[in-house]
């Protein structure tokens, strides 16, 4: 499916593992140019390679509203502007739901929430 994407930009958080890395990919296949961020350095870098498409690896933790707001500070100063904005990342701990407690959702909720809201308040035009 040609969605008329070719020579866009794309900043994807969260993009060096899981579902953002396939959504980077995918975009990077169809002609954008990606951003992606993790918090391992060496799992951003060799995400960055395998998206190919001179894809933008940015070290960075998008689960607090600081560290979303520099990622997309980041991404749009190495890509010049942003067109796309995949907001992933964050979460709970890892585990299933029924041993995980409340208070880990909670901070996951409060903690994700504010930094997509953050990093959307930066890229929507006023």
């Amino acid at each position: 499916m040609d969605l008329a994407i070719s020579g866009r930009t794309a900043a994807v958080a969260g993009g060096s593992a899981g579902l953002g890395f396939a959504t980077a990919q995918a975009l990077a296949n169809d002609g954008v140019r990606v951003a992606i961020c993790g918090r391992d350095a060496k799992r951003v870098t060799d995400a960055a390679t395998k998206i190919g498409n001179s894809c933008i690896g940015i070290v960075g933790d998008v689960s607090s509203v600081a560290g979303g707001e520099t990622f997309i500070r980041n991404a749009t100063a190495a890509l010049g502007h942003l067109d796309i904005v995949i907001l992933n990342g964050g979460g709970p701990p890892a585990g299933n739901f029924a041993s995980t407690n409340v208070e880990s959702y909670e901070t996951a909720v409060q903690n994700g929430l504010m930094s997509m809201i953050a990093m959307t308040k930066l890229v929507v035009p006023e």
